[in-house]
């Protein structure tokens, strides 16, 4: 019985080193299985990444009803912005009055412009070998997923980070972490705000400035962790 007993704990002490060693893994060390090929290791000092931030504007706030009707991606590197791009893109429908009130996007605006088949290539060759982000990103990725079933295409392969559970934990100050509040609060307030491209850089200047926050040797596994769980293009 004493002996069955030491194995018992040792069979523990085992499993509990071995489930440490892959938190670690996850956070600190190589990189995991649950990351895409080509993701850094998490271990990756988080200036070292390049990423995509991206926003869109639409018909409404349902995916599989409602249209994408502008696209804008900044990619960075820590301070520098490499590329931004911004795209708008004809829905096949009337924008409704509603929704031209907050971004300001009129039928005037996207006629003879592409669709979203049309300009998805580019997007995605944009953000292609990127670590994706948006703020709120359920919403951008849900449109970007029913917009390449739509037309089928496949979805990209990146991870996408939500930037909201980041700046909750890094700006618990600030009472609503939208980005209205979070640009007044941090004074940074681009110009044509709720259009694509002011929306993308505000919120990539928040995030450097929650960077710079961050202690010396801040990784790309701590930026997975503040992110919560990354989504997928691929699947709700």
């Amino acid at each position: 019985m004493q002996l069955q007993n030491r194995l018992l704990k040792l069979a523990a002490t085992v499993w509990l080193s071995l489930s440490a060693a892959h938190a670690m893994s996850v956070f600190r060390g190589e990189p995991s299985a649950g990351l895409p090929a080509g993701a850094p290791a998490t271990n990756t000092p988080v200036g070292e990444v390049v990423f995509s931030f991206y926003d869109i504007e639409t018909t409404g706030l349902g995916p599989r009803a409602e249209r994408i009707i502008e696209i804008a991606a900044i990619k960075f590197q820590g301070t520098n912005v490499l590329e931004q791009k911004q795209w708008l893109l004809h829905p096949g429908r009337p924008i409704p009055p509603d929704a031209t009130k907050i971004h300001h996007i009129t039928d005037a605006d996207v006629r003879g412009q592409p669709d979203f088949k049309a300009v998805y290539p580019e997007f995605e060759q944009f953000i292609r070998g990127t670590e994706v982000m948006a703020h709120n990103a359920p919403f951008d990725v849900s449109f970007i997923r029913e917009e390449c079933l739509r037309n089928g295409l496949r979805p990209p392969p990146n991870l996408a980070l939500d930037t909201l559970p980041m700046f909750r934990k890094w700006y618990p100050q600030v009472k609503r972490h939208n980005l209205d509040e979070l640009g007044k609060a941090l004074k940074v307030l681009p110009p044509d705000r709720h259009r694509a491209l002011a929306d993308t850089l505000e919120a990539v200047l928040i995030f450097q400035k929650g960077i710079a926050q961050q202690p010396a040797g801040y990784t790309f596994g701590d930026l997975l962790r503040d992110a919560r769980k990354p989504l997928r293009f691929t699947a709700p």
